[in-house]
């Protein structure tokens, strides 16, 4: 077409016709359309209000985290609470199972043994046990840089209970004997409840005890109390927040020895002996008085036949002495049983019956030691060369042993051993042989006490039961004793 032609466009038409209101760009496209002004201020306002907002929230993170961070607490296994807590509350509760669980062996644990199932004495070991409370004290906090804690708002030091990690004392109360005032009435009342009712009486010594722990369980609430502070007794390794720390047995032997070994115990048991003495013997007519040349006990103003059992309580101070002699020292092992057939006595329980020669003397009989073996021949030759014959690989298994008597009557007595093996219906088994060089008598005044030493043998020794009582009647009970077949822990 010509371009005179005024009706025809002299430049192309475009494929697509802006929009009303839209521009188009040099190569034929609509520009983007430009941003209001307004818009623009309103973006920058939001991101400027947002960087103001997040200027705190970093000043108090930096504040919380950094300049006070949280304190840091020790893994509940590596605290000393952690074992501490428990033996304490299984102390003040007399909880065995409680204590072991702690404390392998422990001897307040053991303390169960020496009482022997009597009623009286358990009573006064819980009354005793009962008064042992503990304060935890506060202790400062730290963060995780090691550094103590600090209140962030008061910028004051945070404490906590201590975990004991660190050496703390901690408040001890338990019962203060010193304070103990023993009440007249209340001895002749316990004297009353354990039978006690003569100073003749030929199981005095088991018998007082009796009275003094029933005096004990009676005032178990009005028992005086003292407050000791110390650090307990802790195996710990590393140090702060790096530390572990798990309670000692040296706690427990601390504990034992305080409670139940102490001197103001002692004090305390003569205490009410004596007292005892006096109310049934007001007189003193009978009761017999200490010998002034003993200077070991000069406290003490009757024999010791009138005071309470030395050996009933106090595990720890009473295993833990040395021994001396060739035979095994059992004198302090606890008591068992009672001497009946279900019920046999061990080792170092006495046992009081009647002499059967015609005078019926009541004496007490206990089972000291008791050998088989190596250590029975061992001990058997050292009494004499001629039972060098004895050779350990025979069928023949041999026993030794040895018995300590004590004369609870008022006349001169002697004894010879009234041992033999039978079996659960009571059937004699007879011994052959000798054995020279033992004690096989003795002659004890009224009060005295000495050892028979005696032995036996069999193709079948475990199987057997050891009596005393070879010559009473079928209708006299003999004592049993927990050894061979009457051990229930050999399984027999």
């Amino acid at each position: 077409m010509a371009s005179w032609d005024t009706n025809i466009p002299t430049t192309p038409t475009q494929n697509n016709a802006p929009a009303q209101g839209e521009a188009w760009d040099s190569w034929g496209s609509p520009t983007a359309p430009a941003t209001p002004a307004k818009k623009k201020r309103g973006k920058k306002k939001l991101l400027k209000r947002a960087l103001i907002a997040l200027v705190p929230i970093a000043l108090i993170g930096t504040y919380f985290g950094v300049i006070v961070p949280p304190a840091k607490s020790l893994p509940e296994a590596a605290k000393g609470t952690s074992t501490f807590v428990p033996y304490m509350t299984a102390l003040h509760d007399f909880d065995t199972n409680g204590l072991n669980a702690v404390i392998e062996q422990s001897w307040v644990a053991r303390e169960y043994d020496y009482l022997n199932g009597n009623e009286a004495r358990t009573n006064a070991v819980r009354a005793i046990l009962a008064t042992v409370t503990y304060q935890l004290p506060e202790t400062g906090q730290f963060t995780w840089t090691g550094q103590p804690h600090r209140n962030p708002f008061t910028w004051k030091p945070t404490t906590a209970p201590s975990t004991l990690n660190n050496g703390e004392n901690v408040d001890f109360k338990f019962v203060d004997y010193t304070a103990v005032t023993l009440d007249k009435t209340g001895v002749k009342d316990a004297l009353a409840k354990a039978k006690l009712t003569s100073i003749s009486d030929v199981e005095f010594s088991r018998k007082v005890t009796d009275a003094f722990a029933n005096y004990v369980a009676a005032n178990a609430a009005n028992l005086p109390t003292t407050t000791v502070s110390r650090p307990p007794v802790m195996d710990c390794t590393g140090t702060g927040l790096g530390s572990s720390c798990r309670l000692s047995s040296g706690e427990d032997v601390y504990m034992d020895d305080t409670l139940f070994a102490s001197d103001s115990f002692r004090k305390l048991q003569d205490t009410f002996s004596e007292l005892a003495v006096d109310a049934l013997d007001p007189e003193h007519a009978t009761a017999t008085t200490r010998d002034d040349s003993d200077e070991a006990k000069t406290t003490r103003k009757y024999a010791d036949s009138y005071y309470t059992e030395p050996n009933w309580i106090g595990a720890h101070a009473l295993t833990s002495a040395g021994q001396d002699g060739s035979l095994p020292d059992t004198s302090t092992l606890p008591r068992v049983g009672d001497g009946t057939f279900n019920a046999p006595a061990g080792l170092n329980t006495p046992v009081v019956v009647k002499t059967t020669d015609g005078t019926d003397i009541p004496i007490e009989v206990t089972l000291s030691a008791f050998l088989t073996g190596p250590d029975a021949f061992r001990a058997m030759s050292q009494k004499s060369a001629q039972n060098r014959g004895f050779v350990e690989s025979s069928e023949v298994q041999y026993a030794f042993y040895t018995f300590k008597v004590r004369n609870l009557g008022t006349e001169t007595i002697t004894l010879t051993p009234d041992d033999t093996l039978v079996d659960a219906t009571r059937n004699p088994y007879t011994r052959t042989g000798t054995v020279y060089g033992l004690t096989n008598s003795i002659t004890l005044a009224p009060g005295e006490s000495g050892t028979l030493e005696s032995w036996t043998s069999s193709t079948r020794l475990s199987e057997l039961y050891l009596i005393w009582g070879a010559s009473y009647d079928r209708a006299t009970n003999p004592i049993w004793f927990r050894v061979l077949a009457g051990n229930p822990s050999s399984g027999k």
